[in-house]
């Protein structure tokens, strides 16, 4: 029997896949078709030393409410509740499952990469279960779904995030120099101004007029380009955090993506300052979840 099991739509009588315990959409109009439990009973934990009969039960009863949050859509809480049948049950490879699910919202963001570490110790725990066979398959066709769909937005994202890149710019550039450029002037303006007062405690007072007013200049010159900087660093400001969250979104879909298929996103460019971006060396830049 295949996890993926074809349902009818009930607006408009299209075939709709639907997976373990949760819901179809069906891609023709959009309706919800709310999923029963599969037919096939899971099996139930393992039994051994840690695991007396107050436990064993324990453990069903707990995987009963993180799967009933799970169907929900409540995956935070499904998370919490099958973590801790794994301390009473550490043997049994179902609640690995729906932690897989629950971390990747019911197989549709593979975003939070501990999906794979869940999967890999189901299977270990749980060759040869039919029931594990069909989640895998369910599992596996959703992360292709995901990096089809996800490479696509990726590539968008990249576009829009150079494009943004491109347009600032210029503007981030032309500050930085008018900065250098008021760093200079009011590092000269204090030499000049020290060195008429060495002239004043030499009682040269025309040469120390003359050498203070350059010195103000100096001083004014650098005071009016401050001022037009400070103007445009709260437009940096603004502009700077929309990169920030732009290259952090970019990151995590990278990480997602790449984590299942390097290959499908490898030629795509990221630009930052005009430079060449390599994400995977980014990736710390987002919360591990290992």
């Amino acid at each position: 029997m295949s996890t993926l099991r074809p349902k009818i739509c009930s607006q408009c009588g299209a075939a709709v896949e639907v997976g373990l315990s949760l819901k179809g959409v069906c891609d023709f109009c959009g309706t919800t078709l709310v999923v029963e439990r599969p037919i096939i009973q899971a099996p139930p934990p393992a039994f051994n030393t840690k695991n007396n009969g107050t436990n064993f039960n324990n453990a069903q009863s707990l995987l009963d409410k993180g799967l009933a949050f799970l169907l929900a859509g409540d995956f935070d809480t499904a998370e919490e509740a099958l973590t801790q049948v794994l301390d009473l049950a550490p043997s049994w490879f179902l609640p690995y499952v729906y932690l897989a699910k629950a971390v990747t919202k019911g197989f549709t963001d593979f975003s939070n990469i501990m999906h794979a570490k869940h999967m890999r110790k189901a299977e270990v725990l749980g060759t040869g279960e039919q029931f594990l066979q069909e989640a895998l398959e369910e599992y596996n066709h959703a992360k292709a779904t995901f990096v089809r769909t996800s490479a696509e937005a990726f590539r968008q994202k990249a576009v829009e995030y150079n494009s943004h890149d491109t347009q600032h710019m210029p503007t981030f550039n032309k500050a930085a120099r008018l900065k250098k450029i008021a760093n200079i002037f009011m590092y000269i303006s204090i030499g000049i101004l020290g060195a008429g007062f060495l002239f004043l405690l030499l009682d040269s007072y025309v040469v120390f007029g003359i050498v203070s007013g350059l010195g103000a200049i100096f001083l004014v010159v650098s005071i009016i380009i401050f001022t037009k900087v400070r103007k445009k660093a709260t437009v940096m400001v603004h502009v700077g955090n929309e990169s920030e969250e732009m290259l952090l979104d970019l990151i995590r879909l990278h990480r997602a993506i790449t984590f299942i298929d390097p290959h499908i996103i490898a030629n795509v460019e990221v630009v930052d300052a005009g430079q060449s971006v390599n994400l995977k060396e980014k990736w710390h830049h987002i919360e591990d979840e290992f």
